[in-house]
């Protein structure tokens, strides 16, 4: 398959994602509402809520993307991963793989409930730096 072929692609995913997404955004009472239910569990959905909520409130949580993958946090110019500390390494794949079907900047927010974690943090920087990869790192510690 040649490059055409992909671009093609590419441009409908973008074209078909304007349309999916359209009702896609919650209003801040509704967001409020998951962060207070997703709290005393402190899953992952919890951390992006409260986070893209706090930094970048006209952001879209869980945007679902046409082949059924899901954004965690996308912005105007990030389509941002949030994972725990630990899956540092899948945040990487899958922040690199939203920013081609979304044309936005690769971002992961990573999780940290320990400061333990920070190792993941220096694991995570070294893949970004010596493989000089274009990812955005915001770090969310408890």
């Amino acid at each position: 398959m040649n490059k055409t072929f992909y671009k093609t692609i590419i441009a409908l995913a973008a074209i078909s994602l304007i349309v999916f997404n359209t009702f896609a955004r919650l209003t801040p009472d509704e967001i409020d509402d998951i962060i207070k239910e997703e709290e005393p569990k402190k899953s992952e959905k919890y951390y992006q809520y409260k986070w893209a909520r706090d930094n970048f409130p006209l952001a879209e949580v869980e945007y679902i993307l046409p082949d059924r993958t899901r954004v965690d946090v996308l912005t105007t110019d990030y389509a941002i991963e949030a994972d725990f500390a630990s899956k540092y390494a899948e945040a990487i794949g899958q922040s690199l793989y939203y920013s081609i079907l979304t044309n936005k900047k690769a971002g992961i927010l990573l999780i940290l409930k320990k400061d333990s974690d920070f190792k993941y943090v220096e694991r995570l920087m070294r893949v970004i730096v010596e493989k000089k990869l274009d990812i955005r790192l915001w770090i969310y510690k408890e």
